[in-house]
């Protein structure tokens, strides 16, 4: 094994955890990458959340 197998076997997906919303619950004042940044977020959930 080298040295990227050997990191790749430490990768770990992770599972999401929040919940879908459409375009229309988010706040219009959003521009588009901040509208995806947060559809992206309430997916994942709560995981890494300190």
């Amino acid at each position: 094994m080298d040295y990227k197998e050997f990191l790749q076997t430490k990768i770990e997906i992770a599972q999401e955890s929040g919940f879908e919303i459409t375009a229309d619950d988010l706040n219009p004042a959003l521009k588009p990458h901040q509208r995806e940044a947060v559809a992206w977020a309430l997916r994942g959930g709560m995981q890494g959340a300190v």
